[in-house]
């Protein structure tokens, strides 16, 4: 067990449990230790965390107030390791995996006590950085893409199963061919406790974009994409599919491309608005067909300033943006959230030569006024952002993985990490909805 000493008071999160969840219910797992099933909003599944291997793994446990919270890790069935933080008041944990378990490829199980609770997981390579998060599992439609299979990269879809039943899937596999035809990926079962991974450079070589669309029929699953090129690797854990989504995309010190990959399992053509907002609210819209069960690219332009995408669809479709260029490459999924108070794990964890910042979109007519410090604590630095504009923010001097971003009116926060090789870029953690 360990006793987490915490820098913050317990006054910023007082509102957590009467304001409304923003994420979406699933059914039971277990608890850690047990065979036990507890309340799905109190649980969460890291997908792509590796305790062990030439990369580190540092997870990130965000909770919106004190209590016990519970880390498993499984894989094959068994538990490999579990631990307990004993959380004194709201805040953020930071975890060595290798620590808990012995292991390659495992996801992790978090369980919280009540409230809001997340997490996120950090792998850092000798040059390389990846983020992705840590969800709740649904018997809902997920989405990820983003990747491509055209130049060596090792592509590989991965579906975690934390519940005590088999998960029975459809995997659609949708590339600019359109829906790829593969059997074995119908009705795709899942075992109990355990991760299955699919090898989408091996069963589809030289595919300029691919994606998946996983559709449960019996139980659920949390799913996620790895990434890695020649020199860096980039992660994305999957998302609801969605008709109103935003990214939050950050401008990069590294030059490179910026692409949004729209994707559907649909019967019939999909049309979609695009809303490319500058820092300064201006807006640019085009209006684009996906053809039914196939997927389509929108450039997006250089990352030289940072910039908000709103994608709105005739119905629920799969988003995701890459940012690439100078040999890094990171996967960045949408959000259909907003928030008065965000958690940042992570943010500014990382080896020498990192450099961590927040992007902060207002998407409502009214101006926002954000401060940036430790959760729980005074404000350390404060960030006007326009309506419908964006704004990016360095993490201030000694802030590492415990920053909360707090707003006057709801807002939309993206964490980003550049080091050497490496680009990492995940939504942040909404914890309170509204503003004053």
């Amino acid at each position: 067990m360990r006793n987490v000493i915490w820098r913050s008071t317990g006054v910023v999160i007082a509102a957590a449990l009467t304001a409304a969840a923003l994420y979406l219910p699933a059914t039971e797992p277990m608890r850690p230790g047990t065979e036990a099933l507890i309340s799905l909003e109190t649980d969460v599944t890291c997908p792509l965390t590796e305790p062990v291997g030439d990369r580190n793994n540092t997870l990130n446990v965000a909770a919106s107030e004190p209590g016990t919270v519970g880390l498993v890790v499984f894989a094959a069935g068994e538990e490999l390791g579990n631990d307990v933080l004993e959380m004194g008041q709201p805040g953020v944990a930071q975890v060595d995996l290798s620590e808990i378990a012995q292991v390659g490829d495992a996801p992790t199980l978090i369980s919280f006590p009540t409230g809001l609770g997340r997490g996120e997981s950090m792998i850092v390579g000798e040059t390389a950085i990846s983020a992705s998060g840590c969800v709740v599992p649904t018997n809902s439609a997920v989405s990820v893409g983003g990747a491509s299979t055209d130049n060596g990269e090792d592509v590989i879809l991965v579906l975690s199963n934390p519940y005590a039943v088999d998960s029975r899937l459809n995997v659609t596999v949708i590339s600019e061919n359109g829906t790829e035809a593969n059997r074995d990926l119908e009705s795709f079962v899942v075992p109990p406790r355990t991760t299955s991974t699919i090898n989408l450079s091996g069963l589809f070589p030289g595919r300029l974009r691919i994606g998946a669309i996983i559709t449960p029929e019996v139980g659920s699953v949390v799913a996620g994409l790895r990434w890695t090129g020649s020199r860096d690797f980039g992660e994305s854990a999957a998302s609801p599919l969605a008709e109103d989504q935003y990214f939050v995309i950050p401008a990069t010190q590294r030059p490179g491309g910026t692409r949004l990959m729209l994707q559907t399992a649909e019967s019939v053509d999909v049309p979609v608005r695009v809303d490319v907002m500058s820092n300064n609210g201006e807006v640019t819209t085009s209006e684009e067909i996906i053809p039914a069960r196939s997927s389509i690219v929108v450039g997006l332009g250089p990352r030289e300033t940072s910039m908000t995408v709103r994608v709105r669809a005739g119905a629920p479709i799969g988003a995701d943006v890459r940012m690439f260029g100078g040999g890094a490459h990171a996967l960045l999924p949408g959000t259909t959230a907003s928030a008065g108070t965000w958690f940042v794990p992570g943010a500014g964890v990382g080896p020498q030569g990192s450099r961590g910042k927040v992007t902060i979109h207002a998407p409502g007519d009214r101006a926002a006024t954000v401060d940036i410090g430790p959760i729980g604590g005074e404000s350390v630095h404060q960030v006007e952002v326009p309506a419908r504009g964006t704004r990016a923010a360095r993490l201030p001097q000694g802030l590492r993985n415990d920053v909360a971003v707090t707003s006057n009116v709801p807002v939309i926060v993206t964490f980003s990490t550049e080091r050497d090789s490496g680009l990492a870029a995940d939504t942040a953690l909404p914890i309170i909805e509204g503003g004053d």
